[in-house]
């Protein structure tokens, strides 16, 4: 089972530098890019005319660009993304109380791993260590922690923002996710000892924890409108629309379509055997985000009068007036979820993503921070879990699919009598919420009444949705208020004294779990709060850097971390988002050369450039946030390949050009395992080319670069032989190992899309006394729509 935590440290470079862009020029941002995005062109003067520029444009050289971002920091850092040491005593109260864990460990952060970790551990422990470090591996301590950039997760143009709803309804994506999984802010803490069924029920169900406070309201939210609670007013209309008053089988025609267009699996079937059992129902899969933008256009165009946009109240007393018609039955109350560990279903979350993309969409392109027009997901988690949790069944999509499908051909063949047309649209029942207006298109109203000869349900044989986690989600159990939850709300501001009674609260009370809602801005306040986490979760564990050290993983870390870099792209403009990648990648431990190559993929003197193969496949979209070009250190050094060299013939002869006496290399000891040992290590590659260059078709275009986007640990690697000698050996990460190995890139058709992700010079990899330059989006000099 995953365990996954967001991170945000609000004073991390690359996070200040994109929140000030996102302040400055949010709006002209996201203007150039849905004009992209619709037209292929922008026609009022973005770009030519009128240009968008942040304060730290002033600055003259790389170095002083650091150094004004620095100094904002202080004006962008919020209540909510400051760092007081959260997440460091987080883990420790995982690691002291749910000692059963043995899964993964994965943050997911806009692009900083924590500085306490430590890097020889991190790196090697998962595959090298002796005695201590495999008796700590066998106990299921946790020897690795995974930081993954969340633009890894996102759609490329919306990875500019701080909303976090809109984050937190794509972090299933990580991969390698489990059925279910553990979610935990980063200032969420486990007080005492956890067994597996505090998170789940005997039916491997989750636990579902709230407080005991009713949702006592619904309407639909306003994108103008901020508050947390505006938007647990809106996300609950939305379930009670969908859970309450609406059929559980009742899915919009455009929805069904949308999903035909993005699964051939829906189109090419055979109906007749798929109704009959002969041809089980296909999984239907998870939409691809690089459609992501234009989902949210046409829905902008053509959504249906109830759009999570639009500014309409539907008042309680009409959603209660509804409950209490023979229609609705009785009132199903929802409960404010609870600030502690969430246990989700993977399934039910994939079948948002799915169900809810038009929505989503809205909420990812037109919310850059949170507003409550957005849809939370633990309210909406709790709500589907509890009412229905079949519909996470991959299955059930094309179930919908093939019942509409035997619905209209039916309704054709039926089309001569005059008796089976359907009725036109008629407006909602005066028992209805509020004043809603009727939905205009048919095919999303209920099932109509069955007419003799046009019945489908009846026909339909298909296998049971499994209510197993890996189906179906099995069904939850929910647990209202402190005393079954045992959980306990807390916050932590600079009014010491307030403090100090939430403090005594938690001695005395003994919560199963509490948070800290951080609100203080007080160096004394910041202190306090330490404190009181030191008290409670004094143990370090293993992989902090001040909890003992391991001299000989330090030892074989450093010797690892002095090898070069060989990096292989096909188009140059994936030199520099690879470059600065490292920085994460190897967090910021990495001190030795980096050669980048670029591939020879054709057959004429000189291959396309990127935006040539852009401008012939007329694709237009890039992101139009202003980044810091590269300028490259001495160390760093971009050639091209040879024509048709492979991988290993290319790291030889770099490796080989780069050391003369072949000498260099860092030998595996006998502790690593997995073959590995005795290995000797000449240098790491990373393998960026992109699959299938040169390009011919623009649907590639989108996904064409990429870099990795996490911390990377030896397990990550694949041995390459280079020679001279028998075991000699790169260590090679690449994208076609991403989903094997279960490595995050972030992919993009431009150098502008990566250094969205990677915005800002890194001072290992580049001449922080240059003169900066910026790559800033233009318009073409003619365009050729």
């Amino acid at each position: 089972m995953l365990l996954l935590y967001t991170f945000v440290n609000g004073s991390e470079a690359n996070h200040v530098y994109r929140r000030l862009a996102l302040m400055a020029c949010g709006d002209y941002i996201r203007n150039v890019e849905f004009q992209l995005a619709l037209n292929g062109v922008v026609t009022d003067g973005k770009g030519t005319t009128e240009f968008c520029t942040t304060s730290i444009h002033r600055a003259k050289t790389n170095a002083e660009v650091r150094k004004m971002v620095a100094r904002r920091a202080s004006t962008t850092v919020t209540s909510r993304d400051r760092e007081s040491d959260e997440l460091r005593h987080s883990l420790r109260s995982v690691e002291q109380h749910v000692r059963w864990h043995r899964g993964r460990v994965v943050m997911v952060s806009p692009g900083h791993h924590p500085t306490w970790v430590d890097g020889a551990k991190n790196f090697l422990a998962g595959m090298c260590g002796g005695a201590r470090v495999q008796a700590l591996r066998s106990s299921g301590t946790h020897l690795r922690v995974t930081t993954v950039h969340q633009d890894a997760v996102m759609p490329t143009h919306a990875r500019l923002t701080v909303n976090t709803n809109a984050i937190e309804q794509h972090l299933w994506r990580v991969r390698n996710m489990t059925p279910v999984h553990v979610y935990m802010n980063d200032d969420y803490f486990v007080n005492r000892d956890v067994a597996i069924t505090d998170l789940f029920n005997e039916y491997g169900g989750t636990i579902v924890r709230t407080e005991s406070a009713a949702i006592a309201g619904a309407k639909t939210g306003n994108s103008g409108l901020m508050t947390w609670a505006d938007g647990v007013l809106g996300t609950n209309f939305f379930v009670t629309d969908e859970l309450d008053l609406r059929h559980e089988d009742e899915v919009p025609a455009a929805v069904v379509r949308l999903w035909q267009q993005q699964d051939d699996a829906l189109t090419l079937w055979d109906v007749e055997a798929v109704k009959e059992g002969k041809t089980p129902l296909p999984a239907v899969k998870a939409p691809n985000l690089r459609n992501a933008i234009f989902i949210m256009l046409d829905y902008a165009e053509t959504s249906p009068p109830r759009s999570i946009a639009v500014p309409r109240v539907d008042t309680v007393d009409g959603v209660v007036a509804a409950y209490s018609s023979r229609t609705f039955g009785t009132l199903r109350p929802r409960f404010y979820a609870t600030h502690a560990p969430f246990v989700y279903c993977t399934n039910m979350l994939r079948y948002f993503a799915l169900r809810y993309q038009r929505e989503f969409a809205q909420s990812m392109f037109l919310s850059r921070a949170r507003s409550a027009s957005d849809l939370s997901v633990p309210f909406l988690y709790n709500a589907f879990i509890m009412a229905r949790p079949w519909q996470a069944s991959p299955r059930f999509p094309a179930y919908i699919t093939l019942r509409q499908q035997l619905k209209e051909r039916q309704l054709r063949t039926a089309s001569l009598s005059p008796s089976l047309m359907p009725a036109e649209p008629k407006a909602a029942d005066a028992a209805g919420v509020g004043e809603r207006q009727p939905h205009m298109e048919w095919p999303s109203q209920p099932p109509p009444k069955q007419v003799p000869g046009v019945s489908v349900e009846e026909k339909i044989n298909v296998a049971p949705i499994e209510l197993n986690n890996c189906d179906g989600c099995a069904p939850a159990t929910m647990l209202v208020g402190p005393e079954k939850s045992e959980c306990l709300f807390g916050k932590f501001s600079d009014d010491l004294r307030a403090n100090d009674g939430f403090m005594r609260q938690v001695s005395q009370a003994q919560p199963l779990f509490f948070n800290v809602n951080a609100g203080l801005t007080k160096p004394e306040a910041a202190d306090q709060l330490r404190a009181f986490l030191q008290e409670l979760f004094p143990k370090p564990i293993f992989l902090e850097n001040n909890a003992g050290g391991d001299a000989a993983l330090s030892r074989l870390f450093g010797d690892l971390m002095a090898l070069p870099v060989v990096g292989v792209v096909s188009y140059e403009e994936g030199v520099c988002p690879l470059v600065r990648s490292l920085a994460l990648a190897f967090a910021g431990h990495h001190r030795g050369g980096v050669r980048v190559s670029v591939q020879r993929y054709g057959f004429g003197e000189v291959d396309a450039t990127m935006a040539e193969v852009r401008q012939d496949l007329r694709y237009a979209q890039q992101s139009a946030m202003p980044a810091v070009a590269c300028t490259y250190a001495a160390h760093v050094t971009v050639k091209k390949s040879r024509r048709g060299e492979s991988l290993a013939a290319l790291a030889r002869r770099v490796l080989d050009a780069a050391d003369k006496t072949g000498s260099s290399g860092v030998e595996l000891p006998s502790t690593c395992g997995v073959g590995s040992a005795g290995l000797r290590v000449r240098g790491f590659v990373v393998d960026a080319r992109t699959p299938g260059a040169p390009l011919r078709d623009m649907r590639a275009v989108a996904t064409a670069l990429a870099v990795p986007a996490q911390t990377l640990s030896l397990e990550d690697f694949r041995a390459v032989a280079v020679g001279p000698s028998e075991g000699d050996v790169v260590l090679v990460v690449s994208r076609e190992d991403a989903e094997a190995k279960a490595v995050h890139w972030v992919n993009g058709a431009s150098e502008s899309d990566l250094l969205v992700t990677y915005p800002l010079p890194v001072e290992a990899y580049e001449d922080m006394g240059a003169e900066v330059r910026w790559v800033e989006w233009r318009p073409r000099a003619k365009a050729t729509f």
